[in-house]
Formats: structure tokens, sequence, C-alpha cells
């Protein structure tokens, strides 16, 4: 608990009148992958199905198309979920993620955008979405809101799999990932230089036949 981020008593006064979701540090649902991640959040926001937040999960990043939507199958099939960062994504990919019933975290700028958000009421009814933060109604400085986001959607020890985007397209995400030094596969990558791919430890992937017998390894 000492190594987690700070917690301005005025704040945690307002959790206990929040009107959504919410799980502490502290709490038994708390979860694992984040408690040995640097300064965990003392809390969490979540809307949708929190019984994923127990299962393996993978980091993705880039576009969502139907070329990949059997990559996330077959993670999927091998019990993990999906995780993805909402400001990457696409308007068209969370329909996409839930006509193929892919499991999947969403983790997001602030939890209020997406409990008052008319867009994702129908996403929040299905088992396979899990929307979380831990920000709400810009409870924190905005302008960190970004690493706020990486440091959960990385969490401890997490592998990302990179679709078809340049490392320097996110550089946030690829700064807490040298500093965290995270496994990252990348597949399909056309734009990233060779020495990035050894810098952070990837392993680089070029087709499905490929990812499979590194996950079918791995597992």
């Amino acid at each position: 608990i000492s190594n987690h981020e700070p917690v301005v008593k005025e704040e945690v006064k307002k959790l206990s009148a929040l009107d959504t979701n919410k799980t502490t540090l502290i709490s038994d649902f708390y979860p694992t992958y984040l408690m040995k991640a640097f300064k965990p959040p003392f809390v969490l926001f979540h809307l949708g199905n929190y019984d994923l937040i127990s299962n393996k999960m993978i980091g993705i990043v880039g576009k969502i198309d139907e070329t990949k939507i059997k990559v996330l199958k077959f993670l999927a099939s091998n019990q993990y979920v999906m995780n993805f960062k909402l400001s990457s994504m696409e308007d068209n990919d969370l329909e996409l993620l839930q006509k193929n019933k892919i499991p999947c975290i969403i983790f997001c700028d602030d939890i209020m955008i997406v409990k008052q958000g008319s867009q994702y009421q129908k996403y929040l009814k299905e088992d396979n979405f899990l929307f979380l933060s831990e920000t709400y109604m810009n409870s924190k400085n905005t302008s960190f809101l970004e690493y706020y986001i990486n440091r959960i959607f990385v969490g401890h020890d997490l592998p990302i799999i990179i679709f078809d985007k340049s490392i320097n397209d996110d550089l946030g995400l690829i700064t807490y990932l040298n500093i965290t030094k995270h496994k990252v596969y990348l597949y399909e990558q056309q734009h990233t230089k060779p020495e990035y791919d050894k810098h952070i430890g990837a392993v680089r992937i070029n087709n499905f036949n490929d990812l499979k017998v590194v996950f079918i390894n791995k597992n």
C-alpha cells in the first residue's frame, strides 16, 4: 500500500458518494496483475463484466479489422482477454469486437465518459466487455491522463501485440514499456527499426502461424 499512487483525503471522501462501480487497492477484488506494478492506483473505476479482470490478459495496439479477428479469436481460445486503450481505437472497433464476442478490457480516460455516453450503453450489457479507468470527471491532472492509461493498460508483466503500427506513434506506451521491461510481440509490423525490437526485448512475428507457435510454446 505504501507504494501506491498518493491519495488526497478530499478525493477519498468524494469516492464514497460517487455513483459508479469502484475497487480499491485494499479490496479483495483488486486485480492482482496491478499490485506489483509501479505505483498501482489506489482506486479503479469500472463498468461491465468485472470478472474479466481475473483472466490472462494481453495488450493490443494498432488497427483492428476483419483480418486481425482470427488472431484475437485464437488468443481468446487460449483464455486471453484483450486489452485496448479507448483513445487509440477507431469508431467501429467496439462493434467489431462485440460482433465476434471477443473478451476485452477497454481502458479509458474517464469512466464517466463511458457511463454517460449513449454510444457505449449497448456494450455495457455484454459479458465480453469491461471498461476500466483510474479517473472520473477529470479527477486527476488531465496532462497526465495518457500516463495513467498506460500504467493500468500495461500493468505488471503484460505482453503486448502491436498490429501494423509504428512504435513512434505511441511513444507514451513504449516509454513505459522501456521503463518496466515488458515483453512485446510485434505482429505484421512494417515500420519499426530493428534496434527498437532489440531495445524493448520484442519478438517479431510476421504471420499468424508464427504467432500461434510463439503462444503455444509460451503456454
